[in-house]
Parts: structure tokens; C-alpha cells; sequence
């Protein structure tokens, strides 16, 4: 499934597990090309997870059942990643003085 959504499409689950957002909304949060979210989104409604909405002028994206189960997996991931990175920083540091 990650193959198909890439690291922009990672990018927007984790996005959408916090805050449900329109598509342009959603761009400059990421601060990624509009091409690569268009080019992600079919994917992820192809995978059922996100669905759109249109309100007023603007398409809003959010989250399936499916896409939070993901998503909340996804951020749990990201954390877990930044705090043994941070670790071994800390460890490098400490062992180079």
C-alpha cells in the first residue's frame, strides 16, 4: 500500500489524522507541490482511505475509518522514529567529546 502512496501520501494521512482540511489548505501545510497532492489523492481514495466533500466553493478531505486506523499507525511511527533518532544523536554527541 505504501508504494502506492508514497512519502506525500504519508504525509497527507498523518495531516488529516489531526485536522480535516481542503485540498489547497492541506498543500500549504504539507508545503508540497500541488501536482504531487494531486497526483496522491486517487490513490488514497482508491484505498478507501479518504473520502472528499464538497462545502461551499472548497473540496475538503477527510479521513475514512480505514485512513485514521492508518494514519493514527503512521503518526505513532513517526514519534517513535523521532525519539530513537534524537537518542542516537544524543549518544553520537556524547561518545565524539
Amino acid at each position: 500500500m505504501l508504494d502506492k502512496i508514497g512519502i506525500v501520501g504519508i504525509k497527507i494521512l498523518v495531516a488529516l489524522y489531526y485536522k480535516e482540511m481542503y485540498i489547497r489548505e492541506l498543500i500549504r501545510t504539507l508545503n508540497v507541490s500541488s501536482a504531487s497532492v494531486y497526483r496522491v489523492l486517487p490513490n488514497l481514495l482508491e484505498l478507501g482511505l479518504v473520502v472528499f466533500e464538497r462545502r461551499d466553493t472548497r473540496k475538503y478531505v477527510r479521513l475514512t475509518v480505514k485512513g485514521r486506523r492508518v494514519a493514527e499507525f503512521l503518526s505513532k511511527a513517526e514519534k517513535i522514529t523521532i525519539q530513537v533518532e534524537s537518542r542516537m544523536l544524543n549518544d553520537l554527541l556524547k561518545s565524539s567529546q
